[in-house]
């Protein structure tokens, strides 16, 4: 990696509700785009930028309404997307640069990765 800090760019949002139980759930969804700079003999604007974007969807059940051992944070859902990433090292929890996916004359918008508002309905680059 370089120097450089990661960019993150998102949003978290939440709304009460009830799950098909009827137990009163906090429903916390964060949505984030996050950028890793690396080094690189590239020189395609973008080479050396691994791209990672995902969507959690959390839940917080009510302590009122489940039992001691289920209160807490617990995942939903959980999207993702990843672009110019070692796919190996991507599996084992780890991040490095892999064969650069993202623009080329084929991608009409080559800076949607970096746009939180855009899909996750991408092909998958693994």
């Amino acid at each position: 990696m370089t120097g450089d800090q990661p960019r993150a760019k998102g949003r978290i949002s939440y709304r009460a509700t009830k799950d098909a139980g009827g137990i009163r759930i906090l429903e916390v969804t964060t949505n984030f785009v996050w950028a890793y700079a690396f080094r690189t003999s590239g020189t395609v604007p973008g080479d050396g930028v691994v791209v990672v974007h995902d969507t959690v969807v959390w839940s917080v059940p009510h302590p009122d309404d489940v039992d001691r051992s289920s209160n807490g944070l617990w995942i939903e859902e959980a999207n993702l997307f990843a672009s110019n990433i070692d796919c190996a090292a991507f599996d084992k929890g780890l991040l490095d640069l892999g064969t650069p996916s993202v623009g080329g004359p084929d991608d009409p918008d080559p800076d949607a990765v970096f746009d939180p508002d855009k899909t996750l309905d991408l092909p998958d680059t693994c």
